[in-house]
């Protein structure tokens, strides 16, 4: 889980980590590092479209990366989660860091996946984000269970 405690800090060093390595191997060490890290991380620009999304974000969701880059974050956000999350992205918008938040995301596959978000907002939104555990198992536990019952 994200606490307060380490989330500024992952994304202090995010935003300065993508930030530098741009502007150094932006072909290279950029792409080795959120392409290939295991952590789920998204860059948004402040109207909400995804502007770029890591291999461990798609494939949590199931989307192709293609699939999901320009378009709005809000087209996977689970609706009765819309609120809070237009309310999280107004204030990223201003330039405010939201340590911890919790949404709902919907899988290709039409699954709620319950995250955890840790963003900040400085000219584009930078998060990390993690599957809420209990969520994960509730969700494989209840697919178990409609198999068998289909079987």
């Amino acid at each position: 889980m994200i606490t307060p405690a380490n989330a500024l800090t992952t994304l202090t060093f995010l935003q300065k980590i993508v930030e530098w390595a741009k502007s150094l191997w932006p072909n290279n060490l950029y792409r080795g590092f959120f392409d290939l890290s295991p952590t789920m991380f998204i860059v948004m620009k402040k109207d909400g479209t995804i502007k770029k999304v890591n291999r461990a974000f798609s494939d949590a969701l199931g989307y192709k990366i293609s699939d999901m880059e320009g378009k709005k974050l809000m087209s996977f956000v689970d609706p009765p989660d819309h609120r809070e999350t237009i309310v999280s992205m107004w204030l990223l918008r201003e330039g405010a860091t939201i340590m911890v938040f919790r949404n709902d995301l919907v899988s290709r596959e039409r699954l709620v996946v319950k995250l955890d978000w840790a963003s900040a907002g400085n000219g584009l939104i930078y998060s990390n984000v993690r599957v809420v555990k209990s969520a994960k198992r509730k969700a494989q536990k209840k697919m178990k269970t409609v198999s068998e019952i289909t079987k």
